[in-house]
Formats: structure tokens, C-alpha cells, sequence
């Protein structure tokens, strides 16, 4: 009986032994889910700022009523002519207005242009300055095409450093 109840002791204590390993890989098979799982979010998030560095978004573009694609294509293709002093027509891989088309809202849809490279792209944003001195496309906007992240994050980041320079009451030293 003395070597049975030694056995059921010695059993005991070698299930909990277990158990404790068990349970603590358990936590840690959670830890490295929760792991990968954020690495993964911060692999999308990558790729899709990759994806987006060869686009820029037009935003002020007036539409034109029926048949807005080829009239949105010759004005596109005027603007980045007028800012690049060359023609991009080959350079463009796509490019479309972004939303739906509302009969409310007198707004235009910004346009996104999807250029072949990034250096194209550059070239485009570089010289947009441009556009202030032109009298067809005074009042167009380029910029780059943001995730909603990174949109709210730069939101942010200037209404952080407005705040910063209301608070210094120097609004003529205002830099971005």
C-alpha cells in the first residue's frame, strides 16, 4: 500500500508538472499569435504604402458633365503636360475619379492618377508649385495618395504643431 501511495504521489506530482509546462506554452503559443498577427497588419500596412507611392491624388478638378472620362483624361493630361513641361500620356497606368457622382453636392471627386513609376510620380509632385501661376488649374491640388492612416496621422501632426505655435503666439515663423 506504502508503494502504491508513493506511486499516486509521485504520478500528482508529475501531472502538475506537466500541467505548469502546458499552460505555459500555452501562453506562450498566444503570445506568438498575437505576435505574428501584428506583424502580418504591419506587413499590409507596408505593402499597401508601397502600392500607393506611384499615385497622386488631383483634388479641385472640375468635373464636366456626360462623358467626364475623356474630358477628365484632356485635362489631366493638360495639367501634368502644364506641370511637367512633357507629355505623360504613357506614363499613366490608370486613373479615375474616386466616390460616386452625386447631383447634391457641387464639389468635385478628387482624381487618382497611377503613374508606371515612382519617379514619374516625383517629377509630377516636385513641379506642382506650377500650378499657382496657371490660370486654367490655379486652384488644382496635387498630393500623395494616403492611406487613412497616414492622413489622420498627418491631421494630427499639424493640428498638433498649430497648437504649438498658437500656444508661442508667433504665427509669422509658421513653418510645414
Amino acid at each position: 500500500i506504502n508503494k502504491l501511495e508513493e506511486s499516486q504521489q509521485t504520478t500528482k506530482e508529475w501531472s502538475s508538472l506537466f500541467k505548469n509546462k502546458v499552460d505555459s506554452l500555452v501562453t506562450d503559443v498566444g503570445a506568438v499569435r498575437k505576435s505574428v498577427i501584428e506583424t502580418k497588419s504591419s506587413i499590409d500596412t507596408n505593402n499597401e504604402r508601397f502600392r500607393r507611392k506611384i499615385n497622386i491624388v488631383v483634388y479641385s478638378l472640375p468635373e464636366n458633365g456626360s462623358n467626364s472620362k475623356l474630358k477628365d483624361k484632356d485635362s489631366i493630361l493638360r495639367l501634368l503636360e502644364e506641370v511637367a513641361d512633357k507629355k505623360l500620356e504613357n506614363e499613366i497606368v490608370e486613373m479615375f475619379r474616386m466616390g460616386r457622382r452625386t447631383e447634391e453636392t457641387q464639389k468635385p471627386r478628387p482624381v487618382l492618377i497611377k503613374f508606371e513609376s515612382q519617379t514619374i510620380t516625383n517629377l509630377v509632385l516636385e513641379n506642382s508649385y506650377k500650378l499657382k501661376k496657371s490660370e486654367a488649374f490655379n486652384r488644382v491640388i496635387l498630393i500623395h495618395d494616403l492611406s487613412k492612416d497616414d492622413r489622420e496621422e498627418c491631421k494630427k501632426l499639424l493640428q498638433d504643431r498649430k497648437n504649438e505655435m498658437i500656444l508661442r503666439d508667433d504665427i509669422s515663423k509658421w513653418v510645414f
